[in-house]
């Protein structure tokens, strides 16, 4: 599924935007942090998906201005999968904005998504 792992592991680099503690550094932090807390999560834990919704708003709450956009959109498409509307989640615009955060992940946080 697209990008709710996100990979988000190794570290992170890089500076911010001009929001106090919405930087690319807290952001990369805050992202190791969680990744953590998800890794021992199966995939068919029924508490995956809000799980999911939670570590991703603490990532909104921290995000850069360059892609808080994108996680309003994905948190957006995983609460209405949550209430059964799986087709949110191959939406182009919801596709568009994940890999904007995988590509952010990779380039400014040196995160892969294995």
């Amino acid at each position: 599924m697209f990008v709710i792992g996100l990979g988000l592991v190794a570290g992170c680099s890089g500076g911010g935007s001009g929001d106090s503690g919405r930087t690319t550094v807290a952001f990369c932090s805050e992202a190791r942090k969680l990744q953590g807390e998800l890794r021992g999560i199966t995939p068919t834990d029924p508490l995956l998906i809000a799980k999911t919704i939670e570590s991703y708003r603490a990532l909104e709450k921290v995000a850069p201005s360059e892609i808080d956009r994108d996680l309003t959109v994905v948190i957006d498409a995983l609460d209405k999968f949550q209430q059964g509307d799986a087709g949110k989640l191959t939406a182009p615009k919801v596709q568009a904005a994940s890999e904007r955060l995988r590509a952010f992940g990779k380039d400014k946080c040196g995160i892969s998504n294995g």
